[in-house]
């Protein structure tokens, strides 16, 4: 995990990575079109990248 290679006075605290995290589990599809957002894409492979 990368957060646990990190000197602990670089970690991000445990409670904000719960906060973000659940901020992204919530960003749906849905949500971010009606939030504006005009182009929405899902990356199931964290190597893959967009296309230009």
């Amino acid at each position: 995990m990368r957060r646990a290679r990190r000197a602990p006075s670089r970690r991000v605290p445990q409670a904000v990575l719960v906060w973000q995290h659940g901020l992204a589990v919530a960003a749906t599809k849905a949500v971010l079109y009606a939030a504006g957002f005009t182009a929405v894409h899902t990356i199931t492979d964290v190597d893959q990248q967009l296309p230009r």
